[in-house]
């Protein structure tokens, strides 16, 4: 491995509770980053790009796996749900928003707390 290479990342939960699910140049090449292990989302958030959000990426419609549409919403494509970053409801037939998680960026690597 040469040096430009990052360690393979360890995404085993913390004893603060958090786990990394990608790094931050993941997050700003694809927009966000997810983890199916975690059901977690996590985006920077459209209105201050300097903040990061995560969510619970179940849809709690039917529990299909919402994605990102890197711009503005989460969209269930099961039902077409749809959600803001913060996780609100702005589309049902959803009637329950996306679980917030936390998030941080953390030296290189993005971290959430599933709960």
């Amino acid at each position: 491995m040469g040096s430009d290479t990052p360690e393979p990342l360890d995404a085993a939960p913390r004893a603060d509770g958090f786990s990394a699910i990608g790094r931050v140049a993941e997050l700003d090449a694809a927009g966000f980053i997810a983890s199916k292990e975690l059901s977690a989302t996590v985006i920077r958030d459209p209105a201050n790009p300097d903040t990061i959000l995560g969510v619970n990426s179940l849809c709690p419609h039917q529990g299909c796996t919402v994605e990102w549409d890197g711009e503005s919403e989460f969209i269930c494509p099961c039902h077409d749900s749809k959600f803001a970053p913060d996780g609100s409801v702005t589309v049902g037939p959803s009637e329950t928003p996306l679980p917030v998680l936390e998030a941080k960026i953390e030296d290189d690597l993005v971290l959430v707390k599933a709960s």
